[in-house]
């Protein structure tokens, strides 16, 4: 089993739950990007939460400050495991 880990709660219904979990604003969303659900299904894949402040690659998509910027920098340079 594969683990993908997400900050997005909403995210993880989705994708466990597929069309049948989407409410009436996710209904434009195409069936096609629900294609994980028989991943997870089969058990191949898990999806677990994983808050936004321990996720190394939001390191590279938003600014971090102080002792976040540098914990991050840390694991990324391989100071910190």
């Amino acid at each position: 089993t594969t683990t993908i880990f997400q900050d997005n709660t909403s995210t993880i219904t989705m994708a466990y739950m597929g069309r049948g979990g989407s409410g009436s604003r996710t209904r434009h969303i195409d069936i096609k990007y629900f294609y994980i659900k028989q991943f997870l299904d089969s058990k191949a894949l898990e999806i677990d939460h994983l808050g936004r402040d321990n996720m190394t690659a939001d390191f590279f998509a938003s600014p971090r400050q102080g002792s976040v910027f540098r914990r991050f920098r840390g694991m990324i340079m391989g100071e910190i495991e």
